[in-house]
Formats: structure tokens, C-alpha cells, sequence
């Protein structure tokens, strides 16, 4: 039996309600500059390479990113652990993957 332990949506979830024909762009134009002629696809894209400006800008500048959901207050934050809070870290199996000595005992 499987439990559902959490939940995450995939791109065409999200862009689900998204009217892409409000877009004032059309096929030809898209294929010229972006190699697609899909609307929405040309959208994935873009809310992809947000979201990839957006968690570096977290990482690298250490800031908080205020998400835009109307009344409810819900940002997006990265914990580093360094030194110690790393080396505990580690110890328990966390950032296996991370080479401790380029990134100076430190991960997100």
C-alpha cells in the first residue's frame, strides 16, 4: 500500500487555468526565436528560468522571497548549515553528494 506523503505539482499543473491564447505573440514569431511554436511550452520556459533566478538569489544573496499569495504571508528561505551544524549534518547522512573541501563545510 502506498501512503501520499506530500504533494508537488508538475509544470502542466500549474498553467492548468493559464488562458496562453491571451498571449500577443504568435506561432511564427515563437518558432523564430525560440525553436517551439506552443504557447505554453514557451511559458514553461520562462516560469522554469524564474524559478531558477529566483532559489539562486535565495542561496547566493541570502535573502527571503515574499511569494505572491494574497492573504496568506508565505516566503521561500534557505537554511546553510556551516561548520559544526554541517559536520552533525553530514554525520547523519545528509550532503553526501557535497565535497566538503570546495564548499568549505557549508550546503543549503
Amino acid at each position: 500500500m502506498r501512503y501520499a506523503v506530500g504533494y508537488a505539482w508538475d509544470l502542466p499543473e500549474i498553467f492548468e487555468n493559464f488562458d496562453s491564447q491571451a498571449l500577443k505573440i504568435d506561432g511564427v514569431s515563437l518558432n523564430r526565436l525560440y525553436g517551439d511554436r506552443h504557447k505554453k511550452q514557451f511559458c514553461y520556459k520562462v516560469f522554469k528560468e524564474c524559478c531558477k533566478i529566483v532559489v539562486n538569489d535565495i542561496i547566493e544573496n541570502d535573502v527571503e522571497f515574499s511569494l505572491p499569495t494574497g492573504s496568506r504571508k508565505t516566503y521561500l528561505r534557505m537554511r546553510t548549515y556551516r561548520d559544526v551544524a554541517f559536520r552533525d549534518a553530514r554525520k547523519n547522512g545528509k550532503f553526501m553528494k557535497v565535497d566538503f573541501l570546495a564548499s568549505n563545510f557549508s550546503a543549503n
